[in-house]
């Protein structure tokens, strides 16, 4: 809105009664937007952020235990805990941009788990919400071929273009990438960003079978 006032102020823009009433749209959104974070900040309160993202961050850490246990031969695993994806994902723009020099697109994989709470366990075959980009096919075909197993049947192959993950900026950039998530009918993760994010809400079950998925997926990988 400011950046529009400034090329109003030099002319820039053109005066006309129609464009004026397009501009109303954008400021009531961002206007929105201010009102909601200053209410947040004057009365919000923290929520647990069980599943989102404390799930991701438990198969994570149980993975790297599983794979300290039994290492892997021909594989070197990094664990990559990211913040600030909620404002545009920059902990994982930041990671890539640091460690550019020694990441490889053809050899580098980053496997990805966020907001495993309610519904069925998914992992993504496309993401983003106005281009969405696809998964890794090497990743995407392992796990095609894992979901034949019994243990695995309940897992699903499913888009998510509701939101955004850390994913899409690895993927946009060339890296070939595979996300899990749970995901409920509508493709929406649940809990998410509210009251009831908390430990109750979350499957400890579940949490466990995405692991195994994304072991084995990772030892057919090797």
């Amino acid at each position: 809105v400011l950046a529009i006032m400034t090329m109003r102020l030099f002319s820039v823009l053109p005066n006309s009664l129609v464009f004026e009433i397009a501009l109303i749209f954008p400021a009531a959104y961002f206007g929105y937007m201010a009102v909601m974070m200053l209410e947040r900040e004057a009365r919000g309160k923290p929520v647990q952020g069980a599943a989102d993202n404390a799930s991701g961050v438990a198969i994570v850490m149980e993975l790297a235990k599983r794979f300290k246990e039994s290492a892997l031969k021909n594989v070197d695993l990094r664990v990559l805990l990211t913040g600030a994806e909620e404002v545009e994902m920059v902990g994982m723009a930041d990671f890539i941009r640091k460690h550019a020099a020694e990441l490889d697109r053809t050899r580098d994989y980053f496997v990805n788990f966020d907001s495993i709470g309610d519904g069925d366990i998914c992992y993504i075959t496309k993401e983003g919400m106005i281009w969405p980009l696809g998964g890794s096919e090497k990743l995407l075909g392992i796990a095609d071929e894992l979901v034949k197993e019994k243990k695995f049947s309940g897992l699903k192959a499913r888009p998510y273009t509701a939101l955004t993950l850390d994913t899409l900026i690895a993927r946009s950039r060339g890296f070939q990438v595979i996300s899990f998530m749970a995901l409920t009918e509508k493709l929406f993760p649940k809990p998410w960003h509210w009251f009831d994010d908390t430990m109750e809400r979350v499957n400890l079950a579940k949490l466990s079978l995405c692991a195994d998925f994304a072991e084995q997926m990772i030892r057919k990988l090797e």
